[in-house]
């Protein structure tokens, strides 16, 4: 359910804080009457609700928020007990009522853009060697790092994968069907899977199917990408002009000056701005790939800006985003006919004169770009 400007008003004019409650749906939340007359409960489905989740959380889960109609927050409230969260509910209102408690302004996030640093794939590579486990996009990035640096290949043997997406792109396995990011990662990984199901018209990406969020940026770029990685296994064209149109919808509704919102601002709390670091990361990567594919010079300066807003980021998901964008802007390798490739600097151009292209110089077959590859 979203938090939409008529439950905003509901909650003003009848006197009420409004509590957002992130769980997932077999979480039994049940608050008294007594209580709940005083309030309007939101329930937030956190995976189909993300941008409400960095707004109003510390990312622990369960967790309940309570704001003032005028979306201050009063307090947050992280248990996995029901009995803990409904006392202290109680607590909490009855602070505020006697004027206890002082509620404090959600604040934007917008991050100085910073000049991406050069040695991020051997800080993740570092991570990785200290036992971090591993996303998927980590998991790409030494993937590829080592086709050209073989003393690093001990490294493969010590991932560890982060989540279900990462242990799905390490070991294989299944992922559920609900979630466009689920069914962009399939394709992405070479299987079989269906992201244009989740796509409007105007570029626009379902968050979930049959669900009511869509334009998330992390949802835009992964699902942009999918296109591309399939484009470039099988060359259709229609894949491109997908990933161009998701490109159009994100330059038109989630640009700022600084880098790119989490999500199109569509009520209250949206309208705070929030330029996401591994959202702007994973949308650097799809344009950097999208470059890669039209040279274009206005699709480079969008994924360096996207690069620059998400590299204040010590994040090491965002990290190993930031190289793999950066090993395509600076070490892309280009193919002019399909193929199924694992390195990542590996994208498809029809129009090239010559099989591989890299660093403005012909070759015949990867390995030999490989021989020449310098860091």
């Amino acid at each position: 359910m979203m938090i939409t400007e008529r439950v905003i008003e509901d909650a003003r004019f009848y006197g009420k804080l409004i509590v957002a409650v992130f769980s997932d749906e077999g979480f039994p939340l049940n608050i008294p009457d007594s209580l709940s007359k005083r309030l309007t409960v939101i329930p937030v489905n956190p995976e189909e609700h993300p941008e409400y989740l960095v707004r109003l959380t510390r990312g622990i889960i369960p967790a309940i928020t309570v704001m003032t109609p005028s979306l201050e927050i009063v307090g947050i409230i992280e248990s996995a007990s029901t009995s803990y969260i409904v006392s202290s509910l109680r607590e909490l209102v009855d602070n505020f009522v006697r004027g206890n408690v002082r509620p404090y302004k959600i604040s934007p996030y917008v991050p100085e853009p910073q000049d991406p640093p050069q040695d991020a794939s051997y800080e993740v590579i570092s991570k990785i060697l200290d036992g971090y486990p591993a996303d998927f996009r980590t998991i790409e990035l030494v993937r590829t790092f080592v086709t050209t640096h073989k003393e690093y290949e001990k490294v493969l043997k010590v991932l560890k994968p982060l989540d279900d997406i990462a242990s799905f792109y390490l070991e294989g396995g299944t992922l559920n069907d609900d979630f466009a990011v689920y069914e962009a990662v399939k394709v992405i990984k070479g299987e079989r899977g269906m992201p244009e199901a989740f796509l409007g018209e105007d570029g626009r990406v379902l968050r979930r199917r049959g669900g009511e969020n869509w334009g998330l940026l992390v949802d835009e770029a992964l699902v942009g990408f999918s296109f591309l990685s399939r484009y470039l296994r099988e060359g259709t064209d229609e894949d491109l002009e997908r990933a161009k149109r998701i490109f159009s919808f994100v330059r038109t509704h989630l640009e700022t000056e600084r880098g790119y919102r989490d999500s199109v601002p569509r009520d209250p709390l949206t309208r705070v701005e929030f330029l996401e670091p591994l959202a702007n990361s994973e949308l650097a990567i799809f344009l950097s790939a999208l470059w890669q594919v039209t040279q274009s010079e206005t699709v480079r300066e969008k994924s360096l800006k996207a690069l620059r807003c998400a590299s204040s980021s010590q994040s090491l998901p965002v990290k190993a985003r930031i190289a793999l964008a950066t090993l395509r802007l600076e070490k892309g390798i280009l193919v002019n006919k399909p193929g199924r490739f694992e390195d990542s600097r590996v994208m498809l151009n029809k129009s090239l004169d010559c099989n591989f292209k890299y660093s403005g110089k012909c070759y015949d077959t990867l390995e030999a770009v490989y021989e020449e590859y310098s860091d």
